[in-house]
């Protein structure tokens, strides 16, 4: 199983999970908030930093 199949795995309904990686990719993006979620353990992957993301100005009721 692929980190990206563990890490979808490891969301919430109706929220995108991603990694640390991921993250700092997008961190500097205004377009996206985050909410950290701390590190997480994934099934042979150990424990992996996640964050939630969601675009800016959008709420859930906005999905």
């Amino acid at each position: 199983m692929n980190t990206a199949s563990r890490i979808e795995g490891s969301s919430e309904p109706g929220k995108v999970n991603i990694s640390r990686d991921t993250y700092e990719y997008l961190a500097n993006d205004p377009g996206f908030q985050f909410t950290p979620r701390g590190k997480i353990a994934v099934k042979g992957k150990g424990e992996v930093e996640m964050f939630f993301v969601e675009s800016a100005g959008k709420s859930d009721t906005d999905l």
